[in-house]
């Protein structure tokens, strides 16, 4: 979430910007696995296949610390005027 202060730094123009941004725990889960594929980069490393799915509880994670974050901003007098999300990997 980015916004704006209404009142400029010194000596700069415009209002001066802010951003605020969470990490959500990804939850144990049989089915999300990393293991070895068999293949090698090229240097010789041994290459990593990661199968892993979001469930219902990582998506009640995002929006709860989405919710969270507007109450903090509201609660500082804020104003969010952006914004978005990187991908959930789905």
């Amino acid at each position: 979430m980015t916004g704006a202060i209404q009142r400029g730094l010194a000596g700069s123009e415009g209002p001066a910007q802010w951003a605020l941004s969470s990490l959500v725990e990804v939850l144990p889960r049989k089915e999300n696995v990393a293991a070895l594929d068999g293949g090698h980069d090229a240097w010789g490393v041994g290459t990593l296949r990661i199968d892993l799915r979001y469930s219902e509880a990582e998506h009640a994670l995002v929006n709860d610390a989405r919710e969270r974050m507007v109450e903090m901003i509201t609660h500082a007098g804020l104003e969010v005027t952006g914004g978005g999300e990187t991908s959930r990997g789905e």
